[in-house]
């Protein structure tokens, strides 16, 4: 999650824990994107967010950024221990 857009459409998240995404790598080309990786994890963090504000966020994404996100669940490891179900929010254009 970058903190300058999350800060363009005012969501600041309480709680972010880093987190790993296994199967996954980055990608900005020019947006940056999640692609399947097998042999790759991703590293970032997990945090909650209301559905009132991603929806807020992926239309600003959508409208001001010009890519189109959307979900899709995946499994994080968190770096304090254990794994979390999450959203996963993907660009497929």
């Amino acid at each position: 999650m970058n903190r300058g857009v999350l800060a363009e459409v005012e969501i600041a998240p309480d709680d972010w824990q880093p987190a790993k995404l296994a199967g996954y790598d980055l990608r900005i080309a020019p947006l940056a994107n999640l692609i399947a990786a097998p042999d790759h994890a991703a590293y970032g963090v997990v945090a909650y967010l209301p559905h009132g504000e991603l929806d807020r966020l992926y239309r600003h994404a959508r409208d001001v950024l010009g890519g189109t996100y959307l979900p899709h669940p995946v499994v994080v490891e968190l770096t304090a221990g254990g794994s979390v179900p999450a959203l996963c929010y993907l660009a497929h254009d």
